[in-house]
Order: structure tokens, then C-alpha cells, then sequence
């Protein structure tokens, strides 16, 4: 059973970047893959230098294989050396989620001994509070 799966894959050098893709889209098609969709980025610089190049293009293909199909892929692209780096994932169908409506969360009244045990203690300690300060004026 094929599942979508998507590459990326990294070229150093914009002349290589059509050689490449079509090198890739061979060897995808070769092995049973449907493509369905390619993408690429414009150039861009590296943090930090791959394979001694300090910037490079990434092309981007999504394609229907089976898992088979996928351990010889990464074998045969392993082997290009014009592909500086690539990465095969696989892709998840988004689906539509269904969005329900919130059910309204039924807020408690809070009772009311709480609030008169809190006035009751905050009234003991202010009489506490002004007995302490007359003890320490007189």
C-alpha cells in the first residue's frame, strides 16, 4: 500500500538545481513512486558550512511510495553527490476536524458562610492588630 511521504533535499549550486530535480524525479518514478507536487526555495545562506559550502537551494518533493520503495531511495540518493543533504518524512492526511460547539461550564455561586467567615477573621485580626499597637504605645 503506498503512504504520501515528502523529500527534502539540499544542491549547493544553482546550475545543478534542474539537473538534480530531474536526477531525483527519475530515480522516484524509477522505484514506483507517484509524484505529486514539487517546491523549491530560493538560496539560502548556512549556519554553518555542509560539505564546504556555505549556502545552497533546498527542493522540496511530495510523492506516493510504499515503505519498500523508501529503503531504496535513501540508498540510491545517498550516492549523489550533487545532494549535499535530503531528509525523506512521512506525511499525515490533515483531515477536517469537526468543531463543536463549547458547552457553557455551569459557574457555582459560592456560598455564603465563606464570605462572613473571612469578614469574621479579618475583623479579628484588625482588633489583634490595634491591641498590639496600643501595648507598644503605652
Amino acid at each position: 500500500m503506498q503512504k504520501d511521504y515528502e523529500i527534502i533535499y539540499l544542491v549547493s549550486k544553482k546550475g545543478e538545481k534542474d539537473k538534480v530535480r530531474k536526477k531525483v524525479n527519475s530515480l522516484l518514478t524509477k522505484t514506483g513512486a507517484k509524484i505529486i507536487e514539487e517546491n523549491s526555495l530560493p538560496k539560502e545562506r548556512f549556519a554553518y558550512p555542509i560539505k564546504k559550502e556555505g549556502s545552497g537551494y533546498f527542493l522540496i518533493t511530495q510523492f506516493l511510495a510504499t515503505p519498500q520503495d523508501i529503503a531504496k531511495i535513501d540508498k540510491k540518493l545517498r550516492l549523489q553527490k550533487e545532494i549535499l543533504r535530503f531528509m525523506i518524512t512521512g506525511r499525515k492526511e490533515i483531515k477536517e476536524k469537526m468543531v463543536l460547539p463549547k458547552k457553557k461550564k455551569k459557574i457555582k455561586a459560592p456560598s455564603k458562610s465563606p464570605k462572613k467567615q473571612e469578614k469574621a477573621d479579618l475583623e479579628e485580626i484588625d482588633k489583634k492588630i490595634d491591641e498590639i499597637l496600643k501595648e507598644n504605645i503605652a
